[in-house]
C-alpha cells in the first residue's frame, strides 16, 4: 500500500526521524512511508517482536525502559522528529 502513495506531493526537506517502536501495524506503516519519502528513518526497539523490520531504515536495539541502554545505542546521534509507537496499545 505504501507503494501506491503519490510521494511527489511531499515537499518537506528529507529529516532524520526516530520511531520508537517501528514493528507494529501503524508504526510500520509510518516508518515505511517515511522511507519512501527519503527521510533517513532509525527505528529503536528490543527485537522482540518477531516482526520484520521496515526495509531502509536503521534498526538499533534497546529496552526504552532501561534509560543507560537507550543512551548508549543512541550516543551521538541526532533526529529532527522521534515518534514514539510504543505505548500504544489498541
Amino acid at each position: 500500500m505504501v507503494n501506491q502513495l503519490d510521494t511527489a506531493a511531499d515537499t518537506v526537506a528529507p529529516r532524520n526521524i526516530l520511531f520508537l517502536g517501528g514493528t507494529g501495524v501503524i508504526s510500520a506503516a509510518a516508518a515505511e512511508r517515511a522511507v519512501a519519502l527519503g527521510h533517513r528513518v532509525t527505528i529503536l526497539n528490543r527485537g522482540r517482536s518477531g516482526k520484520p523490520d521496515p526495509d531502509g531504515a536503521e534498526v538499533l536495539h534497546a529496552d526504552i525502559r532501561d534509560p543507560d541502554a537507550a543512551r548508549t545505542v543512541l550516543a551521538g546521534r541526532e533526529f529532527d522528529a522521534v515518534a514514539d509507537f510504543i505505548a500504544f496499545t489498541p
